[in-house]
């Protein structure tokens, strides 16, 4: 297998390797920490503002509260009579339904039971009452059957067996005192649990006991509003009645879509509006009960001192009430969350590492190998954003996470790999060219042609000897001939150096010189012209030198012609010489012959001639047919570059 097919090869295997290294981070779960953390800035973003329907409102016992009824009532927790009191207002503004965030499982033992009688008759009274009762696991450990729920309280509040349903295997409960149960439009479950890392995020809209299911609080609260009970249906994907479905998990919670504000009121003000309305001061009550009209109220604790504070993603002090409110607000106003389907999101990510591996493997652009990945990343955002904006929940982290490593991986190949093909391209061209076309060579690899396998290029060639070497050579010492010939050839290199040409080889003392490779420039031809003509002016620098030395001056012959040859890394494997061969090296070799007959420093084929830019002072010299070659061949000597150029 040829090395460019091995290393693509190689690479895609690492593309692979990445691909699968992202799907199974996604499908072991190692990244679902961070993600939760992405998920709570995304809700943020889109909800961080939201405000709750209308049709919800919320009554805090918040510290204000508490602290201005503590001198008539005392410290918390309150009288069972004045819940009944505050029953007795909202029956003014007849809601649709009320819903205790409170759990009321034990009698209060301060009246002999007069106020649990007085808050039954009240929530009796008014209709649409929903009170709080909660599940529990004494011990996950445990094997034992739950603790059996009070007579008749499971053929009144439940909403049917648990088939279909996730058992979590709760074994005891917590429920309203009896008189409370009895009186009761529905009970609701307040058991919620956070995420690993303790923010809610999630509730069960629906929780089991003994075999029976129960509504949450929030769901009860729906049904005491007048929802068909005998309409709701559930299975694997979730609950659904009427025309309303809310999906859950494997575990049976459902995504909660939270609200940054409700409209609400701290409970203390619909107590003191009660005392007016029992003073007769109807002009200026300090909370009109027709506010509460047909809206589901909810009463739940936001004071620190009564522990019902979460940490969910707006913010680490949410009332545990606003959880529940907040679920059927999403069910009202159509704001409901489902996670996109995992079977999608199984492929979709080691595809997304693999196609975008394979990408930045395969395109040399490095702009598109920097900006790919990222595009790619900012549209997978874009989307994730606006399907959560529409209630689609996708993990955002474990495709970025799988285009970053795969990015990463082949990035980390192609500057090994890339990096040792540059430091064989400057070992291999560092004697043939000057600097500064060798920094080009390896800045512009896909402009350069290498030559290592063999290409054909469009160049032109040069050739240049000493005229009369042999004899100038003869009687003078070795070394002399020597310093001789270092000091002409030191010259001509510059020479072609100056002008990025390519310096093959010396023969003797011949040189041997092209353009157009290894950097590939459409103005090759001009380049060496002007090289040529600069080793002419370069040759009297070279004469004082020899003159000084007491030589001879040396005269030299250049020949240049354009045309097709094969360039290549050439030789064996002991010695290769980086070098051009074909028909046309052979015609530079033969015009440089020619210089001598026609009495020129310089002749150019009538190829080189038509490919200088205009504006060359050049005089046609004869046509010829140089030696192996049928074609007749016009040759020119070049005067001088265009003026200014």
């Amino acid at each position: 297998m040829a090395q460019p097919a091995r290393r693509r090869a190689v690479g895609v295997g690492l593309v692979v390797l990445a691909a699968t290294v992202a799907g199974v981070l996604h499908t072991v779960g190692w990244l679902v920490p961070v993600e939760r953390v992405v998920y709570d800035q995304r809700t943020q973003w889109l909800h961080g503002d939201a405000h709750a329907p209308e049709e919800i409102v919320i009554l805090y016992v918040d510290e204000y509260s508490i602290r201005a009824m503590e001198p008539a009532v005392g410290r918390w927790p309150w009288p069972r009579s004045l819940w009944a009191d505050l029953l007795e207002f909202l029956a003014h503004g007849r809601p649709a339904a009320v819903v205790f965030d409170v759990l009321f499982t034990e009698s209060a033992r301060e009246d002999g039971g007069a106020g649990d009688a007085a808050f039954a008759q009240a929530s009796a009274a008014l209709g649409g009452v929903v009170h709080a009762m909660q599940f529990l696991e004494a011990n996950p450990r445990e094997d034992r059957s739950a603790d059996p729920l009070p007579k008749g309280m499971a053929d009144r509040y439940a909403l049917g067996d648990t088939q279909g349903w996730p058992d979590p295997r709760f074994q005891e409960h917590g429920v309203p005192v009896a008189p409370l149960a009895d009186k009761a439009e529905q009970l609701g479950v307040v058991t919620t649990g956070p995420d690993r890392d303790g923010v809610h995020r999630r509730l069960p809209p629906l929780l089991p006991y003994d075999g029976e299911i129960y509504p949450a609080l929030g769901v009860a609260a729906l049904l005491a509003a007048g929802q068909d009970s005998s309409t709701i249906d559930w299975d694997e994907q979730g609950v659904q009645w009427a025309d309303q479905t809310l999906a859950t998990d494997a575990s049976g919670q459902a995504l909660v879509n939270p609200y940054a504000e409700f409209d609400s009121y701290p409970v203390v003000e619909l107590f003191e509006a009660q005392r007016q309305i029992r003073r007769g001061e109807l002009a200026d009550l300090r909370v009109d009960p027709e506010v509460f009209n047909d809206r589901i109220v909810f009463v739940g604790a936001s004071a620190a001192a009564l522990h019902d504070l979460k940490a969910t993603p707006l913010s680490g002090r949410t009332p545990g009430v606003e959880l529940h409110a907040s679920l059927i607000g999403n069910l009202l106003d159509g704001q409901t969350l489902r996670f996109g389907p995992g079977t999608i999101e199984a492929v979709l990510v080691p595809a997304a590492a693999g196609a975008v591996g394979l990408a930045v493997l395969l395109v040399p652009a490095l702009s598109a190998r920097v900006l790919l990945p990222l595009a790619v990343v900012a549209a997978w955002t874009a989307w994730v954003l606006v399907q959560h904006a529409a209630g689609i929940v996708w993990s955002w982290l474990p495709l970025v996470v799988g285009v970053l490593l795969a990015w990463v991986t082949v990035l980390v190949f192609l500057g090994f790999t890339e990096g040792r093909d540059r430091r064989r391209v400057r070992q291999l061209l560092a004697q043939y060219v000057s600097p500064a076309v060798l920094q080009e060579v390896v800045d512009r690899r896909g402009e350069v042609a290498t030559g290592e396998v063999g290409s054909t290029e469009q160049v032109t060639l040069l050739f240049s000897d000493i005229r009369g070497f042999t004899s100038l050579s003869e009687g003078q010492e070795a070394a002399s001939v020597v310093e001789l010939l270092n000091i002409h050839l030191g010259e001509m290199s510059e020479a072609i150096f100056e002008h990025d040409g390519t310096l093959d080889k010396f023969i003797g003392d011949a040189v041997m010189a092209f353009w157009g490779a290894p950097v590939r420039v459409r103005d090759h031809a001009d380049r060496a012209v002007r090289a040529a003509l600069a080793m002419t002016q370069r040759l009297e620098g070279v004469n004082e030198a020899v003159v000084a030395r007491g030589g001879k001056p040396l005269a030299i012959g250049i020949g240049l012609h354009t045309g097709e040859v094969v360039l290549g890394n050439i030789g064996s494997v002991r010695k290769l010489d980086y070098t051009v061969i074909g028909d046309n090296v052979n015609v530079a070799s033969r015009l440089e012959d020619l210089t001598k007959a026609y009495g020129c420093s310089v002749l150019i084929s009538g190829d080189t001639y038509a490919d200088l830019p205009q504006g060359w002072q050049c005089r046609y010299v004869d046509r010829v047919q140089v030696r192996g070659r049928q074609r007749m061949l016009d040759l020119y000597e070049p005067i001088a570059p265009p003026e200014g150029a």
